[in-house]
């Protein structure tokens, strides 16, 4: 099929791959296949929500708080109070090999938010990560982060 596209002069002369995107989505929504994809990827990424919060619930000391996620790609985590969550993103990645994004990436008011992806990592990994994240928690706290 990639043959055939790409012999076509498709790419060359209209725009590049997009048009051959649109088209490729266009036939699978005339055919009814978004449903079926959308209903399994919301099983898929309310399955890793789950997994994610169930693991956090169990590993993130007290004074982490977050809300159970009813849908999207992200889990926000208020990190305990004299934490911050920029510093704690980097001492994370550093020294226990889990990346979070510091809430203050996106508005100056998150300063004391984390913020964890369940969209990529499948559960197993998911749950790696929120011992991990854990840990780099507690250490932080108590090397005075």
């Amino acid at each position: 099929v990639m043959k055939k596209i790409s012999d076509s002069g498709q790419l060359d002369s209209s725009g590049g791959i997009n048009p051959v995107m649109f088209g490729v989505v266009h036939k699978a929504i005339d055919m009814g296949l978004q449903k079926e994809h959308l209903y399994a990827v919301q099983k898929e990424l309310g399955e890793r929500a789950r997994t994610l919060s169930a693991a956090l619930h169990k590993h993130l000391p007290d004074g982490c708080w977050f809300q159970e996620p009813a849908g999207g790609y992200f889990l926000w985590i208020r990190v305990p109070e004299g934490v911050d969550g920029a510093l704690l993103a980097d001492h994370a990645m550093v020294n226990h090999k889990v990346k979070v994004l510091p809430g203050v990436k996106f508005g100056d008011t998150l300063k004391k938010y984390i913020r964890l992806s369940y969209s990529y990592y499948n559960a197993a990994d998911l749950a790696t990560g929120a011992e991990r994240l854990g840990e780099a928690i507690k250490t932080y706290i108590a090397n005075g982060g």
